[in-house]
Parts: structure tokens; sequence; C-alpha cells
């Protein structure tokens, strides 16, 4: 997280720009990631990530892709392998804390963004592969500790329990989500 937050503040956005992080070790094998970057626009998501195909290395059931679901919104979107920020949410994500490494727990903060009004989602028709496993590169321990830091900050035991829906599903048949989108 310090090289992405090093490239952001080395190259500065407009503020009108969204921001795109992705893994090297992902595939978009049904849709591209115009498809995904699109349909999370289209849905209003704020912060926004591709659901998981069977065979991709993942690690909540919340982000496994679901059929019958365009876009899905979440109380939770994993700090990877890909995540889209719009610039409404950037100021509440950027600049990445100082003291992460990987980004293991920012997802925990993120979910506290759901009560301050912005939208979390996944996106189900435009799926990934992530060849995983992660976390094979660097130090766990102290990823976990990181982690465990930033549960306690909101009061969980695991992030497996923030990591859920919220029900409200985008269907293929639908025009438009039924959440409002400004």
């Amino acid at each position: 997280m310090k090289l992405l937050q090093r490239l952001l503040d080395d190259n500065p956005q407009e503020a009108d720009r969204w921001i795109l992080i992705v893994d090297d070790d992902i595939s978009f094998p049904l849709a591209g990631v115009d498809a995904f970057i699109a349909l999370a626009v289209a849905a209003g998501l704020d912060l926004a990530q591709p659901a998981h195909l069977p065979t991709s290395a993942s690690t909540f059931q919340v982000t496994a892709v679901r059929l019958g679901s365009l876009v899905r919104l979440t109380r939770f979107v994993e700090v990877g392998p890909v995540v889209l920020v719009s610039p409404r949410v950037r100021g509440a994500v950027l600049p990445f804390p100082v003291d992460v490494e990987m980004g293991w727990g920012l997802d925990v903060e993120w979910t506290q963004l759901v009560d301050q009004g912005f939208r979390l989602g996944v996106v189900d028709a435009a799926p990934l592969v992530h060849q995983g496993p992660a976390g094979t590169s660097y130090s766990r321990p102290r990823e976990f500790a990181v982690l465990k830091d930033r549960l306690a900050r909101v009061g969980a035991n695991s992030s497996h329990e923030l990591a859920r829906d919220t029900g409200q599903i985008w269907r293929p048949w639908q025009p438009r989500p039924r959440w409002r989108v400004s």
C-alpha cells in the first residue's frame, strides 16, 4: 500500500477521476475490466470489486459470483485483488494509512463507509479469476496483527462477520438498479 500511495502521490489525479487498483495475477475471462467499471459506475457504487468465479483464489463468501445478479450492494469490499474507487469516496479512503503494508484491515475500516452514505458493492456480471493464493510473499503475522487492531477498532472479531450483502440486487432484467443512483 505504501508503494501504491507513493504512485498516487507522484501522479496526482484530478478530483473527478476514478482510481482502479489491480493486482498482477488476475484475469476477466467472461467480461472485461471495462464492463466491470461501466457496471460499477451505472450502479452508483463508490467502492467496488468484481465477483470471484469458482476457480478464483478468494477469501470471502460475499465476493463469490452470484447468478441472476448484475451488481449487489454489500457492506464489504475486499482490499484486493481489484478495487475501484469513485471520486466521491476518495477522500474517505485516501491517502492509505502509513501503518498498512499489504492492506489487511483496510476493508474492515471500509465497512464503516456504508454508515456514512457511501455505496459498496460487488459486480457479478464481470467476474474475475485471481490466480493467488494471496499472502505468500510477505509477513503474514504482521498483517494479522494490523488486521486484529482494525477489527478491534470497529468492535468485530473477524472480517467474515463484516463481509455481507445488504440484500439489494440489480437483476439482469431490470433496466437500472432499484436503489437511487445520482
